[in-house]
């Protein structure tokens, strides 16, 4: 029932788009432009040939459900229930790496506007590109107009982090976001689609309808025209408070610039090195972070997406990790370990963290970076945070926590009567643990929030805006 065939087929297909872009990306002074242009549509059509084939696996497993509801016969139902989460598994898995391609590329445009960034970030993120009309429409409107004069348009749908509306405007000159735009399609014709787009933002080289008067499709009814404009509408709201100045936000914050914090993968250059197939490497990154580096046989995109367990991760778990464990402090309360995966999860999407660069940026070897992108060389990090939690206690906090790894809280005394309470800091701890920022600047970024918020008196609950210095930066 599951056909293997045509997803080996889809993936193929894709990982060609995302070698080349790969290559466009990486190019330099070398790069063609006019293929750059085109590289969000040609990414966009093959993302959305994976996405087809989810939503294909998806009817699959709703006739298997509503067939066993009838009382069809139900032989190996939980296995073929299985068989299809694991292919949309692995279609998933090379949409992001799809994905990964999608965020450099806007990257490129938009890393220096933290502001709207952190808007962005604080929207939910969508796993899925939209499929059907509506899906053909915003690839064929990024595919045939990514350059509007003097502007670029960047497709939120190829990327994990741009959240707002489905297009963002650029202009090349000021390199500065200067509009949204929400698009809606209807199909008019068997072979023919129209697309509305609802721009927000300072006027393009081309004439844009009034917003209050964008139509809905002329073959709606009155309810349905009406739920038309609601969503215009709230869509335009959200895309008006996101181009709107940071002084605007309706939450007061304390704003910390300079919040430096070191990034440094360079150790995977030694990992690479080291590492053989079937032989994995170990370094230690950090007192709290191991690496463990493995590289796989030479294989196709498809054989590594549609491999439950490539690498082996059970295996090099049983017998790193209890060895990492006796490598902590004996008798440490505090030991513990946690193991993930760099990049790209075992469990869960690939999303782009707030204040992390894209892979195809990092300022390692190019073909280090080529290998992870392509699943060739994979990274597993295992986490001991009795480290991290040692250096928290010299700087004068008390570490409260609800998991052995997750779920920690950061006290410290501020005079005789006062304390600052750091909360839902996990994001710090990760950036230690999955994000190869240095574990000393992540704990020295910790003591500077605290003592600024000591020494401004602030009081009560309060929102921090982290401004990073340095992040931005490609190599």
């Amino acid at each position: 029932m599951v056909d293997t065939s045509t997803l080996r087929a889809a993936v193929d297909r894709a990982d060609e788009v995302f070698r080349e872009s790969r290559g466009l990306l990486r190019g330099g002074a070398r790069v063609d432009v006019a293929k750059l242009y085109a590289l969000q549509g040609r990414l966009a059509r093959a993302l959305y040939a994976l996405e087809q084939q989810i939503l294909g696996f998806k009817q699959q497993t709703k006739e298997l459900v509503a067939g066993k509801k009838r009382g069809d016969p139900a032989e190996d139902f939980l296995g073929k229930i299985q068989r299809i989460e694991e292919h949309i598994h692995a279609a998933e898995s090379a949409i992001d790496r799809g994905k990964v391609i999608g965020d450099s590329f806007a990257w490129l445009f938009i890393a220096h506007d933290q502001p709207l960034l952190r808007k962005h970030y604080e929207h939910e993120r969508l796993n899925h590109l939209p499929v059907g009309t509506g899906g053909i429409g915003e690839i064929e409107f990024i595919a045939n107009a990514p350059r509007w004069g003097s502007h670029v348009a960047l497709y939120h749908g190829i990327t994990t982090f741009l959240r707002i509306g489905d297009v963002s405007f650029v202009n090349l000159q000021t390199g500065k976001i200067e509009g949204m735009a929400e698009l809606k399609t209807r199909r008019v014709a068997p072979d023919q689609i129209r697309v509305s787009v609802t721009y927000v933002g300072q006027k393009l080289l081309f004439d844009a309808p009034p917003l209050d008067r964008a139509p809905p499709p002329a073959d709606a009814g009155p309810a349905d025209a009406q739920k038309f404009r609601d969503i215009l509408r709230r869509q335009e709201e959200k895309i008006r408070v996101a181009l709107a100045s940071p002084a605007q936000g309706k939450k007061p914050i304390h704003r910390f610039e300079g919040a430096g914090v070191e990034f440094a993968p360079q150790a995977l250059e030694e990992l690479f090195d080291q590492a053989a197939v079937a032989a994995p490497s170990c370094v230690q990154f950090s007192p709290s972070v191991h690496l463990v580096g493995i590289k796989l046989p030479v294989a196709t995109l498809a054989d590594r997406v549609l491999n439950q367990d490539p690498v082996g991760a059970e295996a090099i778990v049983a017998r790193v990790g209890p060895e990492l464990v006796k490598a902590g402090t004996v008798g440490n309360p505090d030991n513990a370990l946690e193991f993930g995966w760099l990049v790209f999860p075992s469990e869960g999407r690939y999303q782009l963290p707030f204040g992390v660069p894209p892979l195809l940026w990092w300022p390692i070897r190019p073909e280090v970076i080529e290998a992870m992108a392509a699943g060739s060389f994979s990274v597993m990090t295992f986490f001991n945070p009795a480290a991290l939690i040692a250096s928290l206690k010299r700087q004068g906090f008390t570490v409260l926590k609800k998991h052995p790894v997750r779920g920690f809280e950061l006290r410290r005394p501020v005079g005789k009567t006062h304390e600052i309470a750091f909360k839902n800091v996990d994001y710090f701890f990760n950036l230690v643990s999955r994000h190869l920022m240095t574990e000393a600047s992540v704990v020295d970024l910790i003591a500077r929030l605290a003592d600024d918020i000591a020494q401004r008196k602030l009081g009560g609950r309060i929102d921090l805006e982290m401004v990073f210095r340095g992040w931005d930066s490609t190599t």
